[in-house]
């Protein structure tokens, strides 16, 4: 009997540690088998730690630095002259560039005076002036003059027409003004031929001639454009050396002579320059 209840109180104890865990059968105390006394619970004194020595902070006085100051360097301000320049005079564009080939186209009117105009009134003069331009003051080239002869006095019925031809050579002497154009000179030295046809219907008339002419033009050329724009005056003196008349019975040729063999014409032009 006594071994069956210490063998029920072993089973129920060893419960207890599976329920409870290491930590109460640790602290739970073994009951005594049945007839024995309980022992008292040993108690092991607690190991008391020794405190860990407690040093007083030391407080170092905190050190200050005097700070230094610098004195500010001034640097004297330096002053530069100012340079003045002298002004540049303006000048006038410069006129183009017109060396090379250049050519006059002209027209207006012709008018002759003396007895060399006897029997022809004024007409139209058309020309030209075909040139090379050696430098900016002097060009030479050659001139064609066309004058429409306008006769005076025909009988009626009659119809005449004519027409004068000078070929001339024309140095020309430019005198430029900037920007402004050109005055421009030119003397000139030519052969001239005329012709003129009076037709009435049954016989008709030609009086032609030939000769040469001296004279000189003068004009003002202003800039328009590329191109120069002007009046012109041209002056010659005509002179016939030889007089011709042809009807249907052949030609008559003879030395022209007389006052009316030689005059002055004047035309007034509007000229081209290229």
């Amino acid at each position: 009997m006594g071994n069956s209840v210490r063998v029920g109180l072993s089973v129920l104890a060893l419960a207890g540690v599976v329920l409870t865990g290491p930590s109460a059968y640790a602290q739970t105390p073994q009951a005594a088998p049945p007839g024995q006394p309980q022992q008292p619970q040993q108690q092991q004194p607690q190991q008391q730690q020794p405190q860990q020595q407690q040093y007083p902070q030391q407080q170092y006085p905190q050190q200050q630095y005097p700070q230094q100051q610098y004195p500010q360097q001034q640097y004297p301000q330096q002053q530069y002259p100012q340079q003045q320049y002298p002004q540049q005079p303006a000048y006038a564009p410069a006129a183009p560039d017109r060396r090379g080939f250049a050519a006059a186209l002209y027209m207006g009117f012709h008018n002759y005076t003396g007895d060399y105009g006897n029997g022809l009134d004024a007409g139209l003069r058309l020309g030209t002036v075909l040139s090379a331009r050696i430098s900016d003051t002097f060009s030479i080239g050659g001139g064609l003059d066309i004058d429409v002869l306008n006769v005076e006095g025909v009988p009626a019925g009659a119809d005449a027409t004519g027409a004068l031809v000078i070929i001339s050579v024309v140095p020309t002497f430019h005198f430029p003004m900037g920007n402004k154009g050109e005055f421009v000179l030119s003397p000139k030295l030519g052969v001239m031929g005329s012709s003129i046809t009076i037709s009435s219907g049954i016989d008709d008339l030609t009086v032609t001639t030939s000769g040469y002419a001296v004279g000189v033009n003068a004009g003002m050329a202003f800039p328009v454009g590329n191109l120069l724009l002007g009046p012109m005056l041209m002056l010659e003196h005509q002179t016939m050396s030889e007089t011709c008349f042809e009807d249907g019975s052949g030609e008559v040729c003879s030395d022209a002579e007389g006052d009316a063999s030689s005059g002055t014409v004047v035309s007034l032009l509007f000229t081209i320059w290229l």
